[in-house]
């Protein structure tokens, strides 16, 4: 039951697209999350305006994007959202990560409504019926919440990948054995993560 042929290829070609789009670049030995965010006019809150704070990781932040895009237009409510605190600042090992999506992203100038923590990591119908102008805090993991063909074609990235890429994906996609291994690194190095 070993991997197969060719996945220290499949690995690096995550790797390789993942530094073409520019979100991950290698700097002393290490691998680090650049921090991209494309230049958008800050909004202004006023009216029906749902918030959702981002926070965390790349794929967090992917869930919480997903569950804005989709619960706002079920709500019918504008949305922006909320960067967490620490997120983008120096020293911080979080950062603004859907820079390389055609996500429709604007921010929050100025921080009103009603808090609305997620609970517990499973669905939660109240989202659809708490007040309008809520700011929701939480991580929102679950595809109960999406609209589907709209979270795919906003998670496409901005920039086409280079032929090669395209290349080694045709290649694995063709496969009938392909796999792909994440190994989560990151946070877990601290040592207050450790075991």
């Amino acid at each position: 039951t070993g991997f197969g042929r060719g996945v220290p290829v499949r690995v690096l070609w995550v790797f390789r697209v993942c530094r073409q789009q520019g979100f991950l670049r290698f700097q002393e030995g290490r691998a680090e999350v650049r921090r991209l965010e494309r230049s958008r006019k800050p909004a202004v809150v006023g009216g029906s305006v749902m918030i959702v704070r981002l926070q965390a990781g790349m794929c967090n932040q992917m869930f919480q994007y997903a569950f804005g895009r989709s619960v706002s237009r079920a709500r019918n409510e504008e949305l922006l959202f909320e960067k967490r605190g620490d997120m983008d600042a120096p020293g911080s090992r979080m950062a603004y990560s859907l820079g390389a999506f055609k996500t429709k992203v604007e921010f929050a100038t100025h921080i009103s409504g009603t808090p609305y923590e997620e609970s517990v990591f499973s669905y939660d119908k109240n989202v659809y019926t708490v007040p309008n102008g809520t700011h929701f805090i939480g991580y929102w993991q679950t595809e109960k919440y999406f609209e589907p063909e709209l979270v795919r074609s906003e998670f496409t990235l901005c920039n086409p990948v280079s032929a090669q890429t395209q290349r080694v994906a045709d290649e694995i996609l063709s496969a009938s054995n392909s796999v792909f291994v994440h190994i989560r690194r990151t946070d877990y190095l601290l040592p207050m993560n450790s075991f």
